[in-house]
């Protein structure tokens, strides 16, 4: 892929079943991500979703020693309202609601996320100063950890199946 990658000029036309490959490839970051270790147990045939679930589990009770046991409810929150949200501005409030016990821990815990890196905060910036308060836009740190947070119980979604997924779509209207 890298050599196909490296050669390739603007306008040529790749073969089909390099692109398929591609796109299978894309599919497969997507899901697994760029973990070492879940790499490692994709690659092995091992079950590399119980390897994310393992780093998810050790982060957390990295979390645990730190903001203490009776706070871990707010760890799996905050990451999962920031996976839930993905590219749109992030609010405290998408964590736990304002009024409910644990809502003035939510700013210090994306903070520690932040800080862990397991979240990345992009602030946004308006174009004149006092335009500068807009909510920050955060985003999970790997594609395998928010594949494991936003679509947990819900099928695989492909890339490479997009196609196909158009004639079923299609093929179901002809039905109705």
């Amino acid at each position: 892929m890298v050599e196909t990658l490296g050669d390739y000029r603007f306008g040529a036309e790749i073969s089909e079943s390099t692109h398929r490959r591609f796109l299978e490839d894309f599919d497969l970051y997507l899901k697994t991500g760029g973990l070492p270790a879940v790499i490692d147990a994709q690659r092995s045939g091992g079950n590399w979703r119980d390897t994310i679930l393992d780093i998810y589990k050790t982060c957390e009770n990295d979390f645990a020693r730190y903001f203490g046991i009776e706070n871990t409810n707010l760890f799996g929150r905050a990451l999962s309202a920031v996976a839930a949200n993905i590219g749109s501005p992030s609010k405290m409030s998408q964590v736990i609601k304002v009024d409910a016990p644990g809502y003035k821990k939510v700013a210090d815990i994306l903070a520690r996320l932040d800080l862990w890196k397991l979240v990345i905060k992009v602030e946004q910036i308006g174009r004149a100063p006092e335009q500068l308060n807009f909510p920050p836009k955060r985003y999970v740190y790997d594609s395998g950890v928010l594949n494991y947070l936003r679509f947990r119980g819900r099928p695989d979604l492909a890339i490479s199946m997009v196609e196909d997924a158009l004639q079923i779509l299609e093929g179901e209207k002809t039905l109705v």
